[in-house]
């Protein structure tokens, strides 16, 4: 009997897909969605395609299914500015395999951000994580606490909600 590689990849888990960005709009303005195209490589003999997207500063991923991912590419939104990770599975009758994620980069790079950005925080208190306080940056962009009590507590960046920092005064 030959070899083939369709009879040694039955009853095995799928290879991983290999996602490949092939275009990107740019956005309008500083705040807008762009548009990416994503090419999938690799997805003979698979049931389901499922796509994580991790955004900038989120804790978790979100998931989609792309039903029609036999057309070979995808189309998705993201954020301008922010960074978003995309992590295909893909799904056969006898497993799931994680392919590698591949990163879509903030647009800010080639767009003026606005004059607010880094002016504001929002400090949570430890001690009652279920309250907040907004404090002003300083020139240098960071948090002011001059008006905090003493106490631990986790702050974040109200421009872009990522950048978290714990802060004891």
């Amino acid at each position: 009997m030959l070899f083939s590689p369709l009879v040694a990849a039955q009853g095995q888990p799928p290879q991983a897909i290999v996602l490949e960005v092939e275009k990107v709009t740019e956005p309008a303005q500083p705040g807008d969605l762009r548009m990416v195209h994503i090419k999938m490589h690799g997805i003979d003999g698979l049931d389901r395609v499922v796509i994580e997207r991790l955004r900038q500063g989120a804790r978790a991923p979100s998931r989609f299914e792309v039903y029609d991912f036999q057309k070979g590419y995808f189309e998705t939104d993201v954020d301008a500015d922010r960074s978003t990770q995309f992590t295909p599975i893909a799904y056969n009758a006898y497993g799931s395999t994680r392919g590698e994620p591949v990163t879509v980069a903030a647009a800010s790079a080639g767009i003026a951000l606005p004059e607010t950005h880094n002016a504001e925080y929002t400090a949570y208190p430890v001690a009652h994580p279920h309250t907040s306080v907004r404090i002003p940056a300083n020139a240098d962009g960071s948090p002011d606490t001059s008006s905090l009590a003493q106490g631990v507590y986790i702050v974040i960046d109200r421009a872009d909600g990522s950048a978290s920092k714990i802060l004891v005064k």
